[in-house]
């Protein structure tokens, strides 16, 4: 599976620093914070010196990345010299990497400490948190105790890239090698690192990754809701149903009129005496129409009983009586 990560958030991007090495008259610019952050590496920063020969016990910089992103990692690469890799490592050793919202540092913007090894000069931590701006800090501080190996005279930063970079939205993971479920509420795109849906899953998902449909019987968001009783399937989504016979409804809470079946998807028979029926089964509540009969009154007596039925109801209007004589399997009417 491919995976992109998003171009470099800090490149050509507004930066500081707490002091510049004076520079030579020729080249003003030779040391200023915007080296780190140009991509060039045969530029890079460089502050006043920190440690027990300088005015100075504190040095930071720092890149504002123009809006609040989602950090994925930070690299540093910080300046070596031919046969003085050791010596580097000593200055470069100590520092922390900060992200925050508004520039500041404190324990909750705190993203990388170092020690007490001796770090490379190449350097990648990943930050897992949101920010607008990359702090590098670094301190000698004379009333604290460091390793052997950390330099503590003479300690120049030295930053020619500082590179941060955040996952392609919709990917996760070490690397970005991981491709989010898609299905976060409200369309979110998945945390960057773990891959969860920090503001929950979409309407009929669960699971720690929100990749997984509801079970049967639950729906909505985190599949947190109970389909109602009267329903026989509910969309995992919204709850709509398609309901047990006699109900009807989004919900399936209305009973059936003049219907019958699930969903009272079947019209009562017209035959049913005021064309009402049991909403479970359609059997007619009450009798039949003349010449009709069954359960749901939709078999039709045959031609002669129905003849025979409307002469003996005295439907005809006049006073009648019949006869019948049955000869030979011969119906004979005789009306007087």
């Amino acid at each position: 599976m491919s995976f992109i990560l998003t171009d470099d958030l800090s490149k050509n991007k507004v930066a500081s620093q707490s002091t510049t090495y004076a520079a030579t008259s020729s080249d003003a610019f030779k040391y200023v914070a915007g080296n780190a952050v140009d991509r060039d590496l045969t530029t890079c920063m460089r502050a006043e010196p920190i440690g027990e020969n300088s005015d100075y016990y504190q040095v930071w910089w720092k890149v504002d990345l123009g809006a609040v992103y989602n950090i994925y990692s930070v690299n540093i690469l910080f300046k070596n010299y031919e046969g003085n890799e050791r010596r580097q490592r000593g200055r470069f050793a100590g520092f922390s990497v900060y992200v925050s919202m508004n520039g500041s540092r404190d324990a909750s913007s705190l993203c990388y400490k170092d020690g007490p090894v001796l770090p490379h000069l190449n350097f990648t931590t990943h930050c897992f948190t949101y920010g607008r701006y990359v702090i590098f800090f670094n301190e000698r501080n004379s009333e604290l105790k460091y390793p052997d190996e950390y330099q503590l005279t003479s300690v120049y930063t030295e930053l020619c890239e500082v590179i941060v970079l955040e996952c392609t939205a919709g990917w996760y993971g070490l690397d970005c090698k991981q491709e989010c479920s898609g299905n976060c509420k409200d369309n979110t795109v998945c945390n960057h690192v773990t891959g969860q849906c920090d503001g929950g899953c979409a309407a009929g998902r669960r699971g720690t990754l929100c990749d997984k449909a509801c079970r049967e019987g639950y729906y909505g968001p985190n599949c947190s809701r109970t389909c109602p009783s009267n329903c026989k399937a509910c969309k995992a989504t919204d709850g709509t149903c398609s309901c047990y016979a006699g109900w009807m409804g989004p919900n399936c809470s209305i009973g059936c009129v003049w219907s019958y079946g699930e969903d009272c998807q079947y019209p009562c028979s017209k035959h049913c005496v005021n064309q009402t029926c049991d909403r479970f089964n359609g059997s007619c509540l009450s009798v039949c129409d003349s010449g009709f009969h069954g359960q749901k009154c939709d078999q039709e007596y045959a031609a002669t009983f129905s003849v025979l039925s409307t002469l003996s109801s005295g439907i005809l209007g006049a006073s009648v009586s019949a006869g019948v004589f049955i000869t030979s399997g011969i119906v004979i009417l005789i009306v007087w």
